[in-house]
């Protein structure tokens, strides 16, 4: 049964807006119905507030958001690197930039080796230090500015930005984006829009990998488990192309 709310595609004239029926059938069960309808309902709303108003760009926005979101079951991104998948070199090789930024805010001066012995020391297998450490702000020392959200929304100067934007303090309070449904959404149709993705996902070309990975390099600079993107973007477009036709991905 569809849910309130319009959206038609502007290229080919379908019906856009999630249904809670479609919105299930790209969820895993554990996600609840509340959260389902709760979602389509927002979703309607914002979508066409934020331009999102091709096939396409729901395909990719929704194949997109369902990878960062961990299948919709989580608009807070864990940092919780566990000694079992991590030494102190292989964290230090996976997120150098985050970590070294954290180092330089924070006035440490350290020799390779110290960063090491304190990352095993603080940060293996403690999120909120790690959070704090490799996402914190100095404007607000409490909070760290890990993802969030639909295309989790990361970094103190974005979170700062989007907040100006949507006028919701989420700079002050980053949980905001993972514990507020309205906010989530919001916070990663901002992004969409502000970079420009949406021109990215309507491009014409045939070649869908390659939009894919266009539209991933501007949510995820290092085309991160770009494999799992692709296969919920497609997985995506063939639910909406049985329910409404319309485009193809």
């Amino acid at each position: 049964m569809p849910s309130s709310g319009s959206n038609v595609c502007k290229k080919c004239g379908s019906n856009i807006a999630l249904t809670n029926a479609l919105m299930r059938s790209i969820c895993p069960s554990s996600v609840t119905d509340t959260f389902v309808s709760e979602f389509v309902m927002v979703a309607n709303e914002l979508f066409p507030k934020y331009g999102v108003n091709t096939c396409a760009q729901v395909f990719h926005i929704m194949g997109q958001g369902k990878h960062e979101t961990f299948q919709f079951s989580a608009f807070r991104e864990s940092l919780n690197h566990t000694r079992r998948s991590y030494t102190a070199e292989k964290l230090y090789r996976m997120a150098t930039t985050a970590i070294n930024d954290g180092f330089a805010r924070l006035g440490m001066s350290l020799t390779r080796e110290e960063k090491l012995e304190y990352i095993d020391q603080h940060l293996i297998a403690n999120d909120p230090a790690y959070g704090k450490h490799s996402f914190g702000s100095n404007q607000y020392p409490h909070n760290d500015y890990r993802g969030r959200g639909l295309l989790h929304l990361t970094h103190y100067a974005n979170y700062r930005e989007c907040a100006v934007a949507i006028g919701v303090n989420i700079d002050a309070n980053p949980n905001l984006v993972q514990d507020n449904m309205r906010v989530a959404l919001e916070s990663g149709l901002w992004f969409w829009k502000a970079k420009g993705i949406g021109s990215l996902a309507d491009a014409s070309s045939p070649d869908v990998d390659a939009k894919i990975k266009s539209v991933t390099r501007i949510i995820n600079s290092g085309l991160k488990e770009l494999d799992q993107r692709e296969k919920f973007t497609k997985e995506v477009a063939e639910k909406f192309k049985v329910v409404f036709g319309g485009c193809s991905l």
